[in-house]
């Protein structure tokens, strides 16, 4: 008599083997963290009131060996990731309410035992697939809506014992080997027009098989005679596009980058005078010197730069390296970052590349707030190219209602900031958060700031303490994109006293001064 929904944090359980929560009053979906389970051979949730669709991740349990998820309101088509458990034997999903075609891909399976798909709201035809699955014991696909006829190949399946295919809309003969032949008529009853040898069925007319060879010989012609002529058509105009289209692109591209002036200054995307601009920021730096130095992140190191015409950028120089996965990351940042327009986000003015150095160049933001310079530090290929909906910058919830929300891009904000200050992906930090968890670890040690230095201290634990609230799990409870501009960019946290070092600070200590 268990009620609730199972929980996620159940993907924990790492070397979980057996699974069997069968026969209770579980609601709710299946959280898609029993995927993680990677041990587990035996998974049974049969007989609950379990909803929405079998998760798609489903497909890495690569141990999996048992499956039963019948009697259940599971909706939606079976995933066609399932074919990557391979070592499925026994295929339960009876008294549902799925939907959509049969995937063919569970022919791809090694099932021993038993494939159960009865009771459901299966429509097509019955994926010829299925007849690879020589050694299956005992198939039923009764009481959904399938149409079209028993494919002739499943006369091949010779370890079957029972086959129920009543209950649906199903013509054509029976095929013709011992198990359909000697079958009970229970198997076939309440068709569209089955017949064939078995007692309680119409004999089949002389010519059905034949009849059904021609209209397959049939549709074969219409196929070459129509999609070979249009995919050579679709390849000639492809051909065309080809050669074209990048020529336009260049012309374009040109326009473009021409107009693309920043207030006539020494910065054109894509197209300044590289020469001048490097320059103008040796000379604006001192040939950067630390004392223009506003920030450093595990990237690159930020400068602030005031040229000879009045303008004030924020140059980020990197470290050139031969590496080619550094130097794409590096294009792939100008690349994002010039396709962005938003009122948040410090704009690229510039960029420009000698053999030492790559720069980019940004708007300067007013008092250097570590905010600001977390967002700068933070601007690379990497985190643009995982947003809310990526693995791994996720909220929890968008799993169960794949709309991308303003508190799921609030989760993923909540994720890079810990990301930016922890130096690397704060993934098992995340899974691991607790109250007793220190500070200081999670802080990246490159990070640099002074423990007697209060406002760099009370910054730092802002944005901490901002980015944990931002990835409650609760979607009610974080705060709005407004509110965490706000406390980033005038953090109140009161002075620890100095019977609590920085160093013993945890987690749940922050807590408890933002609420005093």
């Amino acid at each position: 008599m268990i009620s609730g929904s199972i929980p996620f944090e159940i993907g924990q359980l790492s070397r979980l083997q057996r699974l069997d929560i069968s026969s209770n009053n579980m609601v709710g979906e299946i959280p898609r963290e029993v995927s993680r389970l990677s041990y587990l051979f035996y998974l049974n949730m049969s007989n609950n009131h379990l909803s929405g669709t079998i998760p798609a991740e489903f497909g890495n349990l690569a141990s999996l060996q048992f499956l039963d998820l019948s009697s259940n309101n599971l909706s939606g088509t079976i995933p066609a990731q399932i074919e990557n458990c391979l070592k499925l034997s026994m295929v339960m999903l009876s008294r549902n309410n799925q939907t959509g075609v049969i995937p063919f891909q569970l022919g791809n399976l090694n099932l021993h035992d038993v494939l159960d798909l009865s009771d459901n709201l299966f429509t097509g035809e019955i994926p010829t697939q299925l007849s690879k699955l020589t050694e299956l014991q005992k198939l039923n696909l009764s009481h959904n809506e399938l149409v079209g006829g028993i494919p002739s190949s499943f006369q091949l399946m010779r370890s079957l014992t029972s086959i129920d295919l009543s209950y649906n809309f199903l013509d054509g003969p029976i095929p013709q080997n011992n198990i359909f032949q000697k079958a009970p008529i229970e198997w076939f009853i309440h068709n569209k027009g089955l017949c064939g040898e078995v007692h309680g069925l119409p004999p089949c007319a002389p010519s059905s098989w034949g009849s059904r060879d021609k209209k397959i010989m049939h549709r074969l012609k219409v196929i070459i005679c129509v999609i070979i002529p249009t995919a050579s058509l679709l390849f000639l105009l492809f051909l065309i596009a080809a050669i074209i289209l990048p020529y336009c692109k260049r012309k374009k591209h040109t326009a473009t980058e021409t107009a693309e002036a920043v207030n006539g200054g020494i910065f054109i995307i894509w197209n300044f005078n590289g020469k001048e601009a490097y320059k103008e920021i040796i000379e604006a730096t001192e040939n950067f010197d630390d004392k223009y130095r506003i920030g450093v992140g595990g990237y690159g190191t930020v400068y602030v730069a005031t040229v000879s015409s009045g303008e004030t950028f924020a140059v980020k120089k990197i470290q050139k390296i031969e590496d080619q996965a550094s130097e794409q990351a590096f294009r792939n940042e100008i690349q994002a970052l010039t396709q962005i327009r938003h009122r948040n986000i410090v704009r690229l003015y510039g960029f420009c590349s000698t053999n030492q150095f790559n720069f980019l160049a940004y708007e300067y933001m007013e008092r250097g707030s570590l905010g600001a310079i977390l967002r700068l530090l933070s601007y690379d290929s990497s985190h643009w190219s995982m947003l809310a909906g990526t693995h791994g910058y996720m909220a929890p919830e968008l799993a169960y209602i794949m709309r991308v929300t303003e508190g799921c891009d609030v989760y993923s904000f909540g994720v890079v900031a810990l990301e930016v200050m922890h130096g690397i992906h704060p993934g098992d930090l995340i899974n691991g958060l607790s109250s007793s968890i220190l500070v200081k670890d999670i802080l990246d040690p490159r990070l640099p700031f002074y423990i007697d230095d209060q406002v760099a201290v009370n910054q730092v634990l802002a944005v901490i303490l901002g980015a944990m609230k931002c990835i409650d799990t609760n979607p009610q409870s974080r705060p709005t994109m407004q509110q965490v501009i706000q406390s980033l960019s005038s953090p109140k946290l009161p002075t620890i006293t100095s019977s609590l070092s920085f160093h013993a600070l945890t987690i749940g200590h922050l807590m408890d001064i933002q609420t005093s």
